[in-house]
């Protein structure tokens, strides 16, 4: 797990930076590692949706403790803004991707510091993500192109997130 949890950060981290080439072998590389009999998961799929989960996790709990101070400083973005601004340039895959790892957050919310009048918000936009085919879990089976597919879809969510968040990243 933490070599595909190496690989996806460089990944994201080229992706950032615009190296898109270099991003896609990073995450072809995660592809290629084989399954986790223990943990009885594919490492690369299962990290990518981790990382995902884990960026809006934390920009949640980085809103609800946002205090303003006399500097004026600004709030971060909120998170069903964020979603909202990228949903657009989201394949039906990637809102897929999106969906299933907001789902996941939504039933612990309130260990993040969302509130009702935000989970609310936040399911509304939801339902206007494009829909389609996304699988963090694989079977032991599934071909290398299967889990590229899983993971790119999830990386290229959490960069476009983390554009959105945070600016240049």
């Amino acid at each position: 797990m933490q070599a595909a949890e190496n690989l996806l950060v460089k990944a994201l981290d080229r992706m950032g930076s615009g190296e898109q080439d270099a991003a896609e072998r990073l995450m072809g590389r995660a592809a290629e590692i084989p399954f986790d009999d223990h943990e009885g998961v594919w490492p690369g799929p299962e990290v990518a949706a981790d990382l995902l989960y884990n960026l809006i996790a934390d920009h949640s709990e980085l809103l609800a403790e946002f205090e303003f101070d006399d500097e004026g400083n600004e709030p971060p973005i909120e998170v069903h803004l964020g979603i909202r601004e990228i949903k657009g340039r989201l394949s039906p895959g990637e809102g897929e991707a999106l969906r299933e790892v907001m789902r996941e957050i939504l039933t612990v919310a309130g260990e993040y510091g969302i509130d009702r009048h935000q989970v609310g918000r936040l399911r509304e936009v939801l339902e206007l993500l494009p829909r389609g085919e996304y699988h963090r879990e694989l079977p032991g089976d599934a071909t290398t192109q299967q889990r590229l597919d899983s993971i790119a879809a999830a990386c290229r969510v959490s960069a476009l997130l983390l554009e959105t968040f945070y600016g240049e990243y």
